[in-house]
């Protein structure tokens, strides 16, 4: 075999998203961003997952799923990547550094689970619109407050790890995060005018997740998460506004039914790759078919031979629950029998059939 064919079948078996899957879990393998800048407690968080915390997944991961499998307007999904195009480029302007802001998240998700799981003391900042009723807020991770801080303030740019982030937040603090999350409201209006004329703005900070309320407990809300990088440092910046507040637009943001394809269900479609992956079929080989009258049935005695009229090339037919699936032709491997499959073990030719 050249190096082309193998290249060749490479591309081919990339080309599979079931077998990249399948891959990925059974190896392990997890995206980790650039070397030496983000730590495990980080990567964490941009994964959504609690630090620290035991990783859910099959039945639990879909039971305790707090995303909700809406989908989303072409448009909306440009205002979140516009919005993360322009929040860049007001960044460096205010720290006047190399910034470089990613869309990591757009999704509905409930609002009071989202809320409840923020730790105490947060930084909040309350997003408000004059057009719109209701109100939504703005949310830091410990590790971008960290970063913003310590850059505004003169600080360095190394990765710094197990900063405590349990003490009450500063008077100076506080007004730095106003600052970004002025800058980030006035970025989110910018872009939802892709949409509608609407003005954001915020209201108050908050640090204490008690005292924001946006709205009914199972209430859905729209999520926008945003990884900023500023130098070697990163972290996370949300913006969660209830869906009662686009009550006038919700049809301007949200996808109806035929508009086009159901959105998918991560934690549903993982399970099921795992679920799959992990049960077993029984396979038929079979060598001949035919049909005998039932009086020579019942006639066979013990020692009689049934001719096949078969050569010894002729194909065996792989069968699962009635349905053929190949063909291939019989062999040895060692001391067991084997078949060499001839084609890809598919279902069209069912298909065919029917």
């Amino acid at each position: 075999m050249n190096d082309h064919s193998i290249k060749a079948g490479s591309e081919s078996m990339s080309d599979d998203i079931w077998s990249r899957m399948l891959s990925d879990m059974a190896n392990g393998e997890t995206s980790s961003g650039r070397d030496g800048v983000l730590s495990d407690e980080e990567i964490d968080r941009l994964m959504g997952l609690s630090p620290g915390g035991e990783r859910r997944t099959g039945k639990i991961a879909v039971a305790d799923s707090t995303a909700i499998a809406n989908g989303f307007t072409p448009a909306m999904r440009i205002v979140a990547e516009t919005f993360a195009e322009i929040l860049a480029r007001r960044i460096r302007h205010v720290v006047t550094g190399i910034v470089d802001v990613t869309l990591i998240d757009l999704s509905m998700i409930r609002v009071s689970t989202s809320v409840g799981a923020l730790p105490l003391p947060s930084l909040l900042g309350v997003m408000q619109s004059r057009e719109l009723s209701g109100s939504g807020i703005a949310v830091i991770d410990p590790a971008l407050s960290g970063a913003f801080f310590d850059v505004l303030l003169g600080g360095g740019q190394d990765v710094v790890g197990g900063r405590s982030h349990s003490r009450p937040f500063s008077a100076i603090e506080i007004q730095i995060f106003r600052r970004l999350a002025d800058t980030a409201a006035q970025s989110f209006t910018d872009a939802f005018s892709e949409i509608s004329k609407v003005e954001f703005f915020i209201d108050r900070v908050e640090t204490n997740p008690r005292f924001v309320v946006l709205g009914k407990p199972m209430e859905n809300g729209v999520r926008l998460r945003v990884l900023m990088q500023l130098g070697r440092r990163a972290g996370i910046l949300e913006i969660l506004l209830p869906l009662t507040m686009f009550s006038g637009i919700e049809h301007l943001i949200q996808m109806k039914d035929d508009d086009g394809p159901a959105p998918v269900d991560v934690d549903w479609r993982q399970h099921l790759v795992q679920t799959v992956a992990r049960s077993s079929i029984e396979i038929e080989a079979v060598l001949a078919e035919f049909q005998l009258p039932l009086r020579k049935v019942m006639s066979l005695s013990v020692g009689q031979t049934i001719p096949l009229n078969l050569h010894a090339d002729a194909p065996v037919w792989i069968r699962s629950g009635g349905n053929r699936l190949g063909q291939g032709q019989m062999g040895r491997s060692r001391e067991h029998m084997a078949i060499r499959l001839s084609g890809p073990v598919t279902s069209k030719r069912r298909k065919r059939e029917i």
